[in-house]
């Protein structure tokens, strides 16, 4: 006696080594002409998925813990400080790098970009043959070599 799974099978009508013979009406009916869309299919019941972990932090002033996206406190009704939403920091050795690289380059202001600076870096693109991007890289190169890394995170982070 065939199981339920074998029954289930899609079969080829097209294909003479398929044993249509088996199948009731319907279920050739739905493999020659696919299936009918006026009766309701049965769905096999699926697991639920669990939830993604949400991201959290700790409030400031309570210590309570917070969804990550939370401007508020709900326990204390603190408002959580904006430096907790920082953008990502940068790395000052790199931005060295690519300052450098600039200067070889001509001026094309590599750290620019790296620093999420893209208009000034397309510019010094399309100045670069007059010599002030190439000046302005120099200028970047010794502020970044002078600068501490609290100093840069806060001008460029």
């Amino acid at each position: 006696m065939p199981t339920q799974n074998s029954r289930r099978r899609s079969y080829d009508p097209l294909d003479p080594d398929a044993d249509l013979d088996r199948l009731s009406s319907d279920e050739l009916e739905e493999t020659v002409f696919g299936p009918d869309p006026s009766r309701p299919r049965r769905r096999e019941a699926r697991a639920p998925r669990p939830a993604a972990p949400q991201p959290t932090k700790f409030c400031h002033a309570c210590a309570e813990t917070l969804d990550a996206r939370a401007e508020l406190c709900p326990a204390c009704g603190v408002r959580q400080p904006a430096s907790a939403r920082r953008a990502p920091r940068r790395d000052r050795t790199m931005a060295t790098m690519l300052a450098l690289a600039s200067l070889v380059l001509g001026g094309v202001m590599l750290h620019k970009f790296y620093l999420g600076r893209t208009g000034a870096g397309i510019l010094s693109i399309l100045f670069f043959w007059t010599g002030i991007p190439w000046v302005v890289s120099l200028v970047n190169l010794i502020t970044f070599l002078t600068s501490d890394d609290e100093t840069f995170q806060e001008r460029y982070a």
